[in-house]
């Protein structure tokens, strides 16, 4: 019987060791009940002796691991998700920084069909740098793209009022509503950019969308302006 729960302790203990992510166990108490190599290479944490001993106590001189058990500690006094929770955890890692999705699961022993009693937390970080830094350069691409924008519909609305001056000289009727077409839709077009800009607030966080009630015919008057000149010719 000994024999064959050593052998299971062996077997546990290797396919933990040989996942690629890093993940740990903790009791109801806190303490460690399993740490993988990964887990411990990417808390910059030393030795394989930590299995039984109080997380809490280790988190006092470790930065990292005292923010994943805080994050347990924060899931149980509320049900709501703490903001940190639902962007990637930054780790600075293999001589680079890297990004990791935590995800906390519950260690449960089922007692009936409606019940389960909870012996403890298994911490998994997935990596997400590959993810991350695509979703960075999509957003940095997209700012510069909107900032470069702006400058030549600035110029082209700076030369139209310019040009709609009758100092120049005059327009006629029908070059009136050319300049006109011409300025809506570069004004159109700058607001676009700026709304590109929002786009990136949004994916970071630091703009919230306030709905409103919107006229359908606004919309609809906005489209036929956008589109008269191109329909009359």
């Amino acid at each position: 019987m000994l024999t064959d729960l050593m052998t299971s302790k062996r077997y546990f203990e290797t396919v933990i060791n040989s996942m690629k992510e890093p993940i740990i166990g903790l009791d109801n108490d806190m303490n460690i009940l399993f740490i993988n190599e990964e887990a411990l290479k990417t808390l910059n944490l030393k030795g394989n002796l930590l299995v039984g001993k109080s997380a809490e106590d280790i988190a006092i001189s470790n930065d990292l691991l005292r923010k994943l058990v805080r994050g347990i500690v924060d899931e149980n006094e509320s049900s709501n998700i703490p903001p940190d929770r639902k962007s990637p955890l930054s780790i600075y890692t293999n001589d680079k920084e890297n990004y990791f999705k935590v995800e906390y699961l519950h260690i449960e022993l089922p007692q009936d069909k409606n019940d389960n009693l909870r012996m403890g937390y298994v911490i998994l970080l997935q990596n997400v740098t590959e993810y991350q830094e695509l979703n960075n350069a999509k957003t940095t691409f997209i700012s510069t793209i909107s900032h470069e924008l702006k400058t030549p519909i600035s110029a082209i609305l700076i030369s139209l009022q310019l040009l709609e001056d009758e100092r120049v000289g005059r327009l006629s009727v029908e070059q009136k509503e050319l300049a006109g077409s011409i300025k809506d839709n570069s004004e159109r077009l700058l607001k676009i950019t700026g709304e590109l800009l929002d786009i990136t607030k949004v994916e970071s966080g630091k703009l919230q969308l306030k709905p409103k009630i919107t006229k359908p015919i606004e919309l609809i008057d906005y489209a036929i302006k956008a589109n008269r000149v191109q329909a009359e010719r």
